[in-house]
């Protein structure tokens, strides 16, 4: 059994200002992992070597910022969804500390929201001998993701059920 709780926005920013890499996706390709800092309310100063980062920013698309983490009986992710936008002169010279290599480009956040997930029960089972840990597809049976947490994860991460070897 899981248990999920939704963070509030501030929790989510908090989350988002303690981190530097997290996934960004665009609608018009795949995703990249890109270096990011919060400089602003709202705003999101992104980095990447990708060049379809770039060019995305300047025709304004939609994005989505990802964060996560995942352990054997837990996990979170905060996302943050806006539009890219080149960077000005001013912000370029400004944000030079921005992690990753690359011209950095703004995310405008619209909507930020997040979730984190604990397995009820666990801590015995993870102390355990004989515990795998390594099954982590979305369809394996023991698949224990809260619909509210899958519903934000990418397709491949889900938490799972531990279950005895041997």
């Amino acid at each position: 059994m899981t248990t999920c709780h939704t963070f509030t926005t501030a929790q989510c920013w908090t989350t988002l200002r303690e981190h530097s890499y997290a996934r960004l996706s665009l609608v018009a390709s795949v995703s990249c992992v890109v270096g990011f800092a919060v400089v602003d309310a709202g705003l999101v100063a992104v980095r990447s070597c990708e060049a379809r980062l770039r060019q995305a920013a300047e025709r304004g698309e939609p994005a989505r910022l990802e964060v996560s983490w995942s352990g054997p009986v837990s996990g979170w992710l905060v996302v943050a969804e806006g539009r890219l936008r080149p960077a000005g002169e001013a912000e370029r010279g400004r944000w030079g500390d921005v992690p990753a290599s690359g011209a950095p480009v703004a995310l405008q956040v619209t909507r930020v929201r997040g979730v984190d997930s604990l397995a009820l029960g666990s801590r015995d089972e993870d102390r355990a001998p004989g515990v795998d840990r390594t099954e982590r597809r979305q369809d394996a049976p023991g698949d224990d993701t809260p619909p509210a947490l899958a519903r934000l994860l990418p397709a491949p991460v889900r938490l799972r059920r531990l279950r005895r070897v041997g």
